[in-house]
């Protein structure tokens, strides 16, 4: 498989936990979360006084979800304007409309991130060791200053990955993660769910079938709903509750009662309608080009309310044909609006993709726009609008930003990722990156 192709697919399933289909050996890499295996340490074992095997259990199940009709697309397909044609035509902003929060000397990146409604955010944060290992801490950004909250093993098993955290406020939080039984190879990993809670960690190991042999790219977790392969669950203030009826394929976005999912096939979108589910069909995103059929992938979904969202992605063409390796990458990313009745596209540029997007809180909605995965901007649209935003940092140094967050109730925005002086401004791991925290001000 080609570089470019690998770029691409790693950019949307990043951001959107879809699956795909299985992927050649060289292409089956890790994320940095995943190579995790941290070992017991006495700080560990304080944390965790409560045996997790006393803990063991199968989910309890929720109310089963109503069913209701597809909505067909209105239009059956987007125009597509030539591939040198450019929609969005984004424009420097005159000035950055965010704040540099903090540069974190101990940690080399912040891979994910959520906030609360109380402004507590919760980060996954990882530092390289060696030269083949990396370590995963749990962090806490409050009051302006770092803590940290060190993951202990789960009984005999050690944390194997941590795929998606969500915070409900200073005092509470969840990671979603996998086990490993210690010096093992090859083994099944179970999930767990961790809760932060009265200054200690609480895990249940789940023993669903469905939670088996999990990663990062089937994973996710928003405003009280998590997917973990084909398992659906709901907190209802007091417990994870497993969804009966049919579950949204991929990645919850949204908050409170507005929420919304993707399916997974970049063929359609689903929307909460408070008992259930309701799929709208997206039309067609592409046609052919480049002398190849067009490739859809989703990354986001940026809702406005329970009938208007943005859905977020890129359509990329002939991704498998190696004749195109030394060629820029042959994608273009696409916004997608639905009104409440109908879609209209937003084509822009070629050779540039879009990974991660979130609300500004005032109609309009930020995005992390990459150039060949080595460099990434974000573009804001507000008042039918594009401009592209520079985050402050360090005097000679760039930054790349890996996840988009809007904090609850709140008009304020948080980017993560991280800032570095070197030439490797991108989406990998380097000892010479430090993490980065920002909010729009």
């Amino acid at each position: 498989m080609d570089a470019v192709k690998r770029s691409l697919v790693a950019i949307a399933l990043m951001a959107c936990g879809c699956s795909t289909t299985q992927q050649p050996a060289e292409q089956q890499k890790p994320t940095a979360s995943a190579q995790v295996k941290p070992k017991p340490t006495a700080a560990s074992r304080v944390l965790s006084p409560t045996p997790i095997h006393e803990k063991i259990r199968k989910l309890n199940s929720g109310p089963r979800l109503k069913t209701f009709p597809l909505i067909p697309a209105r239009p059956r397909a987007c125009a597509q304007p030539g591939l040198k044609t450019d929609q969005m035509r984004s424009v420097p902003a005159r000035q950055s409309g965010w704040k540099l929060l903090s540069v974190d000397q101990k940690i080399n990146d912040i891979m994910d991130v959520d906030v609360a409604a109380d402004g507590a955010v919760w980060a996954q944060t990882v530092r390289v060791v060696d030269d083949d290992n990396e370590k995963i801490d749990i962090r806490r950004w409050h009051k302006g200053r770092w803590s940290t909250f060190e993951r202990p093993p789960i009984g005999p098993d050690s944390v194997d990955a941590i795929y998606a955290i969500a915070a409900e406020s200073a005092r509470r939080t969840w990671v979603f993660g996998t086990t490993a039984p210690p010096g093992e190879d090859d083994v099944v990993s179970q999930m767990f769910i961790g809760t932060f809670e009265h200054g200690h960690w609480d895990d249940a190991v789940l023993t669903d079938e469905d939670t088996r042999e999990l990663d990062w790219s089937t994973v996710g977790v928003a405003s009280g709903w998590a997917k973990a392969g084909d398992l659906v669950l709901r907190w209802n203030g007091q417990a994870w509750l497993r969804q009966s009826g049919e579950p949204p394929g991929g990645q919850p976005f949204g908050q409170g009662h507005d929420m919304w999912a993707l399916d997974g096939t970049a063929r359609s979108v689903l929307r909460w309608q408070g008992t259930g589910w309701q799929q709208l069909k997206l039309p067609e995103l592409g046609t052919r080009a480049l002398d190849s059929v067009p490739e859809p992938w989703l990354t986001s979904v940026v809702p406005y309310g329970r009938d208007a969202a943005w859905v977020i992605g890129n359509v990329g063409w002939d991704m498998d044909n190696e004749e195109h390796d030394a060629e820029a990458i042959r994608a273009r990313p696409v916004a997608v609006r639905w009104n409440g009745s109908s879609w209209t596209c937003t084509w822009g540029p070629m050779h540039r993709t879009f990974r991660d997007a979130a609300p500004d809180g005032k109609g309009g909605l930020w995005v992390i726009a990459d150039q060949e995965y080595e460099t990434s901007e974000l573009w804001h649209l507000s008042g039918g609008r594009w401009t592209k935003e520079f985050l402050p940092a360090p005097a000679g140094q760039s930054f790349f930003v890996q996840k988009l967050i809007k904090r609850p109730g709140s008009d304020e925005v948080y980017a993560a990722g991280h800032v570095t002086g070197d030439d490797l401004v991108d989406g990998s791991l380097s000892e010479d990156h430090r993490g980065a925290l920002w909010r729009t001000n």
